[in-house]
């Protein structure tokens, strides 16, 4: 267990060094983007981390990138996507963030990559520093939700095709999204506040989904909770607990060999026990942190036609769409 959990630490540390240069490049006149800065600027509580050497910028100025299909193109859905990481790293710059975003653009599906906070950040000794309490990765996606439901009119979304798709710890930030909704408050102060968060569906791709002993957590529910965390938290943070027959409908992917198998099968069962719809896909093989675009993998080469299938299903994208993306 300890072997698998060094090498998904290490993973997502190597994707995340040498996919930066890529998706800087990617983005250019002919891919525009739409950057925003979730808070309007740093977010509150940041002033005590902000000259912390090397911290990455979304610790203090949390981002979302938005990636719109070319008007004509546009089918009137739109997905969140939070990238996973351990709620140690964000993996937004491969296939768990931007390729996943450009994958859903081409099929007329407008899509925004959230970079968010983390509670811990490992310096360049590779000591582990708490900087952060609350459940700032929460903060920022639910932020992040009402933000795109906001603009649905100006980027030509549908007010009840609005998804989250989320990935290894985000899909555990997903699932709480789904699970641990609120409503919109008309009278608040902050126009944000007035919007919904709760997420239309959801696509959790091996996700984290219970902080729980004796098996949920480890690793990543120290990252989000703390070593003496509270147990109420935890199991507040264990979304198979929190499922209703409200709970969006959801397309999950896993792999048998996954260390975190587990919480997508209580998942799964918890969403069949409240009769939620769900589309399950068990793989044999493919380990974890795949992504949508990992080479020669066995979960990659088949996954995401199985999600168009099932966005397709589900009215996300029209049936008659020509299969003229990649």
């Amino acid at each position: 267990m300890i072997r698998h959990l060094n090498l998904f630490v290490e993973e997502y540390r190597v994707r995340i060094a040498c996919l930066t240069l890529a998706a800087a490049l990617s983005a250019s006149a002919a891919d525009p983007r739409i950057e925003i800065d979730i808070w309007g600027g740093p977010a509150s509580g940041s002033e005590a981390v902000r000259d912390i050497p090397g911290l990455p910028f979304e610790y203090v100025t949390p981002r979302l990138t938005v990636l719109l299909p070319e008007p004509e193109k546009r089918n009137g859905s739109f997905v969140l996507i939070v990238p996973g990481g351990g709620y140690m790293y964000c993996s937004a710059m491969g296939g768990e963030g931007f390729k996943a975003a450009e994958w859903l653009r081409d099929r007329g599906i407008g899509a925004a990559v959230l970079q968010y906070r983390r509670n811990v950040f490992q310096d360049k000794e590779k000591k582990l520093n708490r900087i952060y309490d609350a459940n700032v990765a929460l903060e920022d996606a639910v932020r992040s939700m009402r933000i795109v439901r906001s603009h649905a009119e100006e980027w030509g979304i549908a007010a009840d095709r609005i998804g989250v798709m989320g990935f290894s710890a985000g899909g555990h930030i997903a699932a709480t999204m789904a699970v641990h909704p609120a409503a919109g408050d008309p009278a608040a102060a902050d126009v944000l506040d007035r919007f919904p968060t709760r997420p239309d569906f959801m696509v959790l791709a091996y996700p984290l989904i219970s902080m729980a002993p004796p098996w949920g957590g480890a690793i990543w529910r120290d990252n989000l909770l703390g070593k003496e965390f509270d147990p109420k938290l935890a199991e507040y943070y264990s979304c198979q607990n929190y499922v209703t027959p409200a709970t969006p409908p959801a397309f999950i992917v896993t792999a048998g060999d996954d260390f975190t198998v587990k919480d997508s099968f209580a998942m799964v069962n918890a969403m069949r026990e409240k009769r939620v719809p769900c589309e399950f896909h068990l793989f044999e093989r493919g380990g974890h942190g795949y992504g949508m675009t990992k080479p020669d993998n066995p979960v990659t080469a088949s996954w995401p036609g199985l999600l168009e299938n099932w966005l397709k299903l589900r009215g996300i994208i029209p049936a008659d769409t020509e299969g003229n993306h990649p």
